[in-house]
C-alpha cells in the first residue's frame, strides 16, 4: 500500500499534477521539459522536491527512459482525478458571473481536428467570445472510452463503436480512389497504392470491397502514418490513394473513381458527435451542441 501523506494537496499546485500526468504519458525528462516549457534541471528539480515532500520515490531512470514506482502510480491516479476536479470547480464557478463561459473539452479524430473543427471552433468563439476549448486528438476507437471516462465532453468520431448515450450523424461523404494521372479501376492491381493508418472498420469496408473485385492483392508502394501524409504523396503523383472525397477537393486535375460495394451501394464514411447528458451542467455545453448540430458540413 502506497505511503499517502495528507498534505499533498497543501504543498502542490495544480501545475504540478499537471507535471506528473506529462512526464507518465512521455516516460522521458527531456521530452517532458519541452512540453512543459521548462528545462530539464528545473524539472528534474520540481520532481525532487515533490519527492522530499511526499516522503517517497515516484519515478527511476532506466534503458527505456523513466519508470514510475508503484507510489508514482498512485500519484498519476490521483493527479488524474485533481485536474479533473479543477476543470470541473472552474466551470461551475463561471457559471456563477456568466453562462455562456467555460471551457468546453472536445477530443477528435485528427483528420476531424485538421480539416473541421478549426471552423467550427472559430465559427463558435465570434458568437460566445468568452468560451475556452480544450483538444485533444486520437483514433475514433478510443475516443469513445475517453468521452465515456469523462475525460472530454464531447467527442467527434468516423467509425461507430458505440457505447455513448447520445450520438448525432454530422455528415456523410464518399471515399473514392485518387490519383493524378487518369485510371481505369481494372488497372489499379497493377499501380502503386499508397496505403496509411485507417481505423480499423473503415479499412475491413476497403479491403473487401479489393477482394470482391480483384484477385490479387494491391500493390503497395508506400505506406505512411497518417490520410494528410497519403494525400500529399497522392498530390505529387507518387501513386494512387483511396481517400474520403472531402480531403482531395481543393488539389487541382486529380482524378476520382468512387467505390461501391457488390449490392451497388456507395462506399461512404460518416461523421459523428458524442456525448453524455450528463456533462449538461456546464450551461454553455448544450448550446455548443445544438451549435454544430445545426451547421452545415
Amino acid at each position: 500500500m502506497p505511503k499517502k501523506n495528507d498534505s499533498a494537496g497543501c504543498f502542490m499546485e495544480n501545475k504540478d499534477w499537471g507535471i506528473l500526468l506529462t512526464l507518465y504519458d512521455e516516460k522521458n525528462i527531456t521530452k517532458a521539459a519541452q512540453i512543459l516549457y521548462m528545462s530539464q534541471p528545473a524539472l528534474t528539480s520540481k520532481i525532487k522536491h515533490i519527492e522530499q515532500e511526499l516522503g517517497v520515490q515516484l519515478i527511476f531512470r532506466d534503458a527505456r527512459g523513466i519508470r514510475f514506482t508503484p507510489e508514482g502510480n498512485y500519484m498519476v491516479k490521483k493527479a488524474t482525478e485533481m485536474v479533473a476536479q479543477f476543470e470541473i470547480i472552474k466551470n461551475e464557478l463561471s457559471g456563477f458571473s456568466n453562462e455562456l463561459s467555460g471551457t468546453i473539452e472536445i477530443c477528435a479524430s485528427h483528420y476531424f481536428t485538421m480539416y473541421r473543427l478549426p471552423k467550427i471552433l472559430k465559427l463558435f468563439k465570434q458568437k460566445y467570445p468568452d468560451a475556452d476549448f480544450k483538444v485533444m486528438t486520437d483514433w475514433s476507437k478510443n475516443l469513445f472510452s475517453i468521452v465515456n471516462s469523462k475525460k472530454a465532453h464531447i467527442g467527434f468520431v468516423n467509425i461507430d463503436y458505440g457505447g455513448c448515450e447520445q450520438m448525432h450523424m454530422l455528415y456523410e461523404e464518399s471515399v473514392c480512389v485518387t490519383a493524378m494521372e487518369p485510371f481505369e479501376l481494372k488497372e489499379l492491381v497493377q499501380l502503386p497504392r499508397i496505403e496509411y493508418k485507417r481505423d480499423y472498420i473503415l479499412k475491413m469496408q476497403i479491403d473487401k470491397w479489393w477482394r470482391n473485385n480483384f484477385s490479387a492483392p494491391p500493390l503497395i508502394s508506400m505506406y505512411v502514418d497518417k490520410i494528410t501524409t497519403c494525400r500529399e504523396m497522392v498530390s505529387y503523383g507518387l501513386g494512387y490513394g483511396i481517400l474520403p472525397e472531402f480531403i482531395i477537393r481543393d488539389i487541382p486535375d486529380i482524378h476520382k473513381a468512387y467505390l461501391f460495394d457488390k449490392n451497388g451501394v456507395k462506399i461512404t464514411r460518416k461523421t459523428w458527435m458524442i456525448y453524455n447528458e450528463a456533462d449538461f451542467s456546464l450551461p454553455i455545453l448544450p448550446i455548443f451542441i445544438e451549435f454544430v448540430k445545426n451547421m452545415q458540413f
